[in-house]
């Protein structure tokens, strides 16, 4: 595996902290700090900085810093229906046989997505599961789409408080793996619906 370039090391740093709320909306980004601690120069820390405010996660606020975006409720909901219209299609490809030669890699993973102990654990268990779900379709760009939007999802349900899905993630697999198309699309868009208020009048 290729060693990660600075610049790498620091969006992922970032990322993490974004994630596990070691970093919250309205926090300030100590730019020098940051080098310090993945042990690089300014300028890796300005283009990840500059990458994951172009992904949505942070501001940048002229004569003070960057800061740490807090998402509207807008925002969510449209990141949302790019996940619902990316899983959706994705479902109607790995469902039923497909996923019966995985079924004990996936039961294992829904459980951990279902452990709600530690939510912060619980939203990132809830990602791994969903990105290899659509991993078994076996199309790349569709992956790294799902991977993007999944992780957006869980730093702005950390920013907004939401609870985690209450919807059984073991209870979905089972479900998927015994469904066509059709009806593993509609168990689907119900799973990612079921938690959020955000779709409320929309068809």
């Amino acid at each position: 595996m290729p060693q990660m370039t600075a610049r790498e090391r620091v969006y992922q740093s970032i990322l993490t902290k974004l994630i596990q709320q070691e970093l919250r909306p309205g926090d300030w980004l100590d730019r020098r700090k940051i080098a310090a601690e993945i042990k690089c120069s300014l300028i890796p820390v300005a283009e990840a900085v500059q990458q994951l405010s172009n992904e949505g996660y942070l501001d940048a606020v002229s004569r003070k810093g960057t800061q740490v975006r807090l998402p509207s409720r807008r925002e969510v909901l449209e990141l949302l229906l790019v996940r619902e219209a990316l899983e959706c299609q994705a479902v109607r490809i790995y469902c039923g046989a497909p996923m019966q030669p995985h079924m004990k890699r996936l039961k294992e993973m829904a459980a951990a997505a279902d452990d709600r102990t530690v939510p912060e654990a619980c939203w990132a268990a809830d990602a791994a599961l969903h990105i290899a779900l659509v991993e078994l379709t076996g199309f790349r760009a569709m992956v790294e789409a799902v991977r993007a939007v999944k992780l957006r999802t869980i730093f702005h349900r950390v920013a907004l408080i939401m609870q985690p899905n209450p919807d059984s993630h073991l209870r979905l697999i089972n479900d998927l793996s015994k469904m066509g198309p059709r009806d593993a699309e509609d168990r689907i868009r119900l799973h990612i619906r079921c938690n959020s208020d955000l779709f409320d009048g929309l068809p």
